[in-house]
């Protein structure tokens, strides 16, 4: 029961970890474009 429930947690715990590391990176190229725009 216990491990069951450790397992779901860290399935969780990781999905939200990539999708806040998917988030920052489009973020960062976003605004590395938005800078390349600016200095040309």
């Amino acid at each position: 029961m216990v491990f069951c429930f450790s397992k779901m947690l860290s399935n969780i715990i990781g999905s939200f970890i990539v999708n806040t590391s998917k988030s920052i990176s489009s973020a960062a190229a976003a605004m590395a474009g938005t800078v390349v725009q600016f200095l040309e």
